[in-house]
């Protein structure tokens, strides 16, 4: 009689693991290779912007030419400034690590202000064989109160002749906006590279507060990709602002 019993326990537990292997197999949507091939569409989708890490379908509201996690923008002390921002998908890779680096303003970059600044920094081969800088850059800087004059002089800083100032809106308040072509002495191969002058356009955002304005610029030369200028402002469309960054209200 216990031999029988022995025998009905060992035919159970042959059962259950049957039926245990057949929900793994199930789970995994068939054991014949189309795991492994959702998992290939997935770092696909990854890297074409229409997933998130983590998993779930990339909002409708991003721009494909924007990688689609929020990343948030740190100092040069790797301190978070409380601006978040959907860069564009150059400055990282399919994973979300970051392909640029951070760097102080060295050698004036861009337009010197008072007030920090963080320089994003990512090199492209250029036409000529040489790694040419695409930078994106953040300042905070402090304004007296609803200071419209000083968020036009930010924008209009250091060109011969002041260039045309446009608005837009985002969730986060009123941008301006200037777009300058000019020639820049730019470092290649790396922030302490030889300064190379080359044909460059310059791109200022500013979002003004009523105690600080928020700049943003973008300069690289005219041969970085063509989407590149385009990224940025798509980019400065989804920041989100928020302590330390904001010390006052956003003037819409």
């Amino acid at each position: 009689m216990q031999s029988s019993f022995v025998r009905w326990q060992r035919s159970s537990r042959l059962l259950l693991c049957s039926v245990l292997c057949g929900l793994v197999c199930t789970t995994l949507a068939g054991c014949g290779g189309t795991y492994a091939s959702r998992m290939e569409k997935n770092a696909a989708d990854l890297k074409a912007g229409r997933r998130q890490p983590g998993g779930g379908a990339v909002a409708s509201d991003v721009s494909p030419l924007l990688y689609a996690g929020v990343y948030e923008i740190v100092n040069t002390q790797s301190q978070p400034t409380g601006i978040k921002i959907n860069l564009p998908k150059s400055f990282l890779d399919p994973s979300g690590t970051p392909l640029f680096t951070i760097n102080a303003n060295v050698g004036d970059l861009v337009e010197a202000v008072q007030g920090e600044t963080t320089l994003m920094v990512w090199y492209y081969p250029d036409p000529n064989g040489k790694r040419m800088p695409a930078i994106l850059s953040y300042s905070r800087v402090p304004a007296q109160p609803n200071d419209p004059a000083k968020a036009d002089a930010l924008l209009t800083a250091g060109f011969d002749a002041p260039p045309s100032i446009t608005e837009f809106t985002s969730p986060a308040g009123k941008w301006r906006k200037t777009s300058v072509d000019i020639e820049m002495n730019l470092p290649s191969e790396s922030i302490s590279g030889a300064q190379v002058s080359v044909p460059a356009r310059n791109d200022r955002y500013v979002l003004m507060t009523s105690n600080e304005n928020i700049l943003i610029q973008a300069i690289a030369p005219t041969t970085v990709a063509d989407n590149f200028f385009s990224a940025v402002e798509a980019a400065v469309r989804t920041v989100q602002v928020g302590p330390p960054a904001v010390t006052g209200q956003v003037v819409q």
